[in-house]
């Protein structure tokens, strides 16, 4: 199986450092590009064919609003939001989907990138979006 392609984008200095630590040894997952500008985050997007991208962004609804392009441009393409006040993450995909893990560990993340996309029903905790 090919390895789960990620870019990381618009990620504070030291989260992006943890990330690259635990996922650059975790088999299965490849990060492909990092930015931290969202006008060249479509053009990687193309040009990778990435799999996820892993952005912090606001967790207010209409922040996501930037990324609903992001679908458009690559459907099969997963939105993973480290909230920026690090309480929990959220999942997007184009189903449209939603899913707002408030509890997880390093091992659930990478299960989480590692698995293909479907109606995810995690053995974490969680509570539905929107």
């Amino acid at each position: 199986m090919e390895p789960q392609r990620i870019i990381l984008a618009n990620l504070p200095r030291l989260l992006k450092e943890m990330l690259e630590r635990a996922l650059t040894d975790a088999p299965g997952l490849r990060i492909v590009g990092e930015t931290a500008d969202w006008a060249r985050l479509p053009m990687m997007i193309k040009e990778t064919g990435v799999e996820w991208v892993i952005a912090s962004l606001p967790s207010d609804p209409g922040a996501f609003a930037v990324t609903d392009a992001l679908f458009a441009i690559r459907p099969g393409v997963r939105l993973l939001n480290v909230a920026i006040d690090g309480g929990h993450i959220t999942v997007r995909w184009v189903e449209p989907h939603e899913q707002t893990i408030d509890e997880f560990s390093l091992s659930e993340l990478i299960t989480l990138l590692r698995d293909e996309p479907r109606d995810r029903t995690c053995d974490v905790k969680e509570s539905e979006g929107r």
